[in-house]
């Protein structure tokens, strides 16, 4: 060949092994015979190791982002993607090989977009608005619900700048927790329901200051105080005898 390149392994005069790269270049007489090699020999151990060394550290990375429970996302100051997990790629039912290095954001949030995922409106207008939020230099925090296959989901999307210029999504899904809030919030209706429904008049009082923290309307008819006002009224005024106070 006209060029050599070739890696190999040598033993040094101590004992150690070392990995060079030797370039070469061949000179041939007017027959095309090589008749002069030119070239070099370096030594690239420590190069060697330290690609090793990150390349351990990718995996690494990979491995730990593979296994968080958010799903995440980084772009650079190109708004390209660099790092993503598989989490990320199943909140949003992304086709396999879908999500690649160097692909824009736009690129992604378009895809988006035309799935409905940001809401009703044209998908290049809701797109430009969306990126212009997240791209504001200002951290984000939002609720997103996502259609999928397996239902609705609810996430926590929380976006944050970088120091080089890029931009990192998290997004954390909250579904059972919306669900157990929404359940409670429905519990507290159907109890203040019952109660206002009561004859009886029916006043909780916090134990350390005494206010009244909420009462129904007979209790506020009973004692003689707008229902407006009587939250926030300390109970123990109610009392004819300031002893029993």
């Amino acid at each position: 060949n006209e060029r050599m390149d070739h890696v190999y392994r040598v033993r040094h005069s101590d004992g150690e092994y070392r990995t060079v790269r030797q370039h070469g270049l061949a000179q041939r007489d007017a027959e095309g015979r090589a008749n002069l090699m030119a070239g070099s020999i370096d030594d690239i151990t420590d190069q060697e190791r330290l690609e090793q060394d990150l390349a351990q550290t990718s995996d690494l990375l990979r491995n730990t982002l593979d296994n968080v429970i958010q799903g995440v996302v980084m772009f650079d100051r190109d708004r390209r993607v660099m790092v993503w997990n598989r989490q990320y790629e199943r909140t949003f039912e992304f086709e396999d090989g879908f999500v690649e290095a160097g692909k824009t954001n736009r690129e992604l949030a378009l895809h988006l977009a035309d799935r409905g995922i940001f809401g009703e409106g044209d998908a290049e207008t809701v797109t430009d608005a969306r990126l212009d939020q997240i791209w504001s230099g200002e951290t984000v925090r939002r609720e997103m619900v996502v259609h999928g296959v397996n239902g609705m989901s609810t996430f926590d999307v929380l976006s944050q700048g970088t120091d080089e210029g890029g931009l990192v999504i998290t997004y954390t899904d909250i579904t059972e927790r919306k669900a157990a809030e929404d359940l409670v919030r429905s519990s507290e209706q159907q109890l203040q329901s019952i109660l206002e429904a009561s004859p009886i008049g029916v006043a909780i009082v916090r134990k350390r200051d005494g206010k009244v923290i909420y009462a129904n309307s007979r209790a506020a008819e009973q004692f003689r105080i707008p229902l407006e006002e009587i939250t926030g009224y300390v109970g123990g005024k109610t009392y004819a005898d300031p002893e029993d106070r």
